[in-house]
This record gives C-alpha cells, sequence and structure tokens, in this order.
C-alpha cells in the first residue's frame, strides 16, 4: 500500500502539538469554562448541603432556563440545544424530586408548563444565598477590587450577549 504524500504545505503533528501547547495556556474558552464548572460545582456543592441532596449538575439545563412565571419543555430544550425528551426526562427527576410541577400552558391546551413548587422557590433562594457565599471565595482568592472588576464585565458582557442574541432572527 502505498502512502499519500503530505500535502504541500501541512504541518506535522509535532508541529500542530507545538502551536498546540503554545495558544493552549491562554484560551478564553478553556479559562471561561474552568470558571464556570468551578462556580457551579461549588454552588451546587453547598445547595445539597443545605438540605437538597438529590439536586444534580444536570438539573441546571433545566432549573437555569425555566422562568418563574413557567416555561414550555420545548423552550428549555430549544435553549439548551437538546430534545424535548431529554429535557422532559430532566423535568421528570426534578418533579420527582418535588422542585417543578407540570401546568397547562395558557396559550396552548396542547402543552404544558414547568414551573417551580415551593420547595423549588427553596431550592433557587439557597442557590442565590449559595452566590453570595461563593463571592465571598473569589473574594478571598482574587481580592475585592478585582472581584468587583470580573462582576461588572462579566454582567457587561451578558447584557451584550443577550442585546445580540434578542436582534438575531
Amino acid at each position: 500500500m502505498t502512502e499519500t504524500p503530505a500535502r504541500a504545505g501541512a504541518t506535522t503533528n509535532d508541529e500542530r502539538l507545538a502551536r498546540l501547547k503554545q495558544r493552549f495556556p491562554d484560551s478564553l474558552s478553556r479559562h471561561l469554562r474552568l470558571v464556570s464548572d468551578w462556580t457551579i460545582r461549588w454552588i451546587y456543592d453547598v445547595v445539597r448541603a443545605r438540605g437538597h441532596p438529590g439536586i444534580r449538575l444536570v438539573h441546571e439545563a433545566v432549573v437555569v432556563p425555566l422562568e418563574l412565571s413557567g416555561t414550555r419543555l420545548v423552550d428549555i430544550a430549544r435553549y439548551n440545544q437538546v430534545s424535548k425528551s431529554a429535557i422532559g426526562q430532566l423535568a421528570n427527576e426534578l418533579q420527582t424530586l418535588g422542585y417543578v410541577q407540570r401546568d397547562a400552558d395558557p396559550d396552548d391546551a396542547r402543552a404544558k408548563r414547568l414551573r417551580f413548587t415551593d420547595a423549588g422557590i427553596r431550592l433557587m433562594l439557597d442557590a442565590m444565598d449559595a452566590e453570595s457565599i461563593l463571592e465571598e471565595e473569589i473574594v478571598a482568592l482574587i481580592g475585592a477590587r478585582k472581584c468587583s472588576q470580573f462582576k461588572q464585565l462579566v454582567a457587561d458582557l451578558a447584557a451584550a450577549i443577550s442585546a445580540r442574541q434578542q436582534e438575531a432572527p
């Protein structure tokens, strides 16, 4: 069997690996993911310790986009870019845990809206309290001034992203 000659200008695996090693430590997406994962795990650890032992990280796919007035499963699925059945399974788990319930959608008789129960509201309040404790942890790590700047930068970025998404068709 004959080997195919390398394309002109193609790089070797060693060259690609060297480029990756050079760029990898400064990867913005990698840093953002690390901070996000750490933040979410930290909050979930506090929430579980506050009396919500059945809550899992994967449940975030439902509770984050869930509006206080209720949200249709199909909209939660669209937000997560997953199937309605995948979100339905997570919603079933949260319903079994007592955090959400399904109600008739006032705008569509065929659809159901998911909304927080009283226990779900307590869960979210505990998560908000955990965020305050987390902020203290961040201050301990990087200082109050940097924490304040970080919060403002993240809020600004979130607002810009939200505005751009509102403009998109």
